[in-house]
């Protein structure tokens, strides 16, 4: 949201037993108050912070792992399902690793050679695709089309970034940690412009973590397992 606020929750599986909690921050990671997800929704594929107060969850829940989204409008004092937004948005299940939904439906993955490993909506037509392979693909249809794959040595996350794509990517030459780095939002698949190096001092390397990114106003947040860093300016500094 800000350098200062943040959303994050745990993907989680879905089994008996099993329990989602969104945690947020107002202190830039320092620490996170912790809320309880109080709907069925147990298993996370995508979170969406909205603004300081709304976020959504799209994932799993109930007896038969039915895909739904959550959404708080009270920093997580409070949830609520919403069943008739799911169709209307981006978001990968790993229980169908072949398949991207888009807000016009299912879509079959560009990911043909490996699988998809993270999502990045820019709106409900445009957004970009990383594979485990390190290729990405860009889409301005909904899906209905993706651009040629272009390669990104090392990349392990991607998010919009106000119309262009930001990545993270590891065992770069010039960077010992995770390097940044902003791809134009083009199906031509424009080759990617660093910006930055989130320095492994604070920072992991992806090697057995699940590396996250987020971006708005200016600011990116990067997590490897449950460390956290911030940059205020667009990922140049950490």
């Amino acid at each position: 949201m800000n350098s200062a606020e943040a959303f994050r929750v745990k993907a989680g599986v879905c089994e008996a037993g099993a329990a989602l909690e969104l945690e947020k921050t107002i202190d830039g990671g320092a620490t996170w108050a912790t809320f309880p997800v109080t709907t069925d929704l147990v298993s996370a594929f995508r979170l969406q912070a909205i603004d300081s107060s709304y976020a959504f969850i799209v994932g799993s829940g109930g007896v038969t792992c039915d895909t739904g989204l959550t959404a708080t409008y009270s920093s997580g004092a409070g949830f609520q399902t919403y069943p008739d937004r799911v169709a209307a948005a981006w978001y990968l299940n790993p229980a169908v690793p072949t398949t991207i939904h888009s807000p016009s439906g299912d879509r079959v993955s560009p990911c043909s050679a490996s699988t998809a490993v993270s999502l990045a909506p820019a709106s409900d037509t445009s957004a970009a695709v990383l594979c485990a392979d390190r290729t990405l693909f860009q889409t301005i249809d909904a899906g209905a089309s993706w651009s040629d794959s272009l390669a990104v040595p090392g990349a392990v996350a991607i998010t919009d970034s106000s119309g262009e794509y930001v990545l993270a990517s590891e065992g770069l030459a010039d960077c010992q940690g995770l390097a940044i780095s902003e791809i134009p939002s083009s199906v031509t698949n424009e080759e990617g412009v660093p910006i930055g190096c989130a320095g492994n001092e604070t920072l992991p390397t992806s090697a057995g973590e699940n590396v996250t990114l987020a971006a708005s106003s200016g600011s990116v947040w990067l997590s490897a397992g449950d460390a956290t860093v911030v940059s205020v300016d667009g990922g140049v500094t950490w």
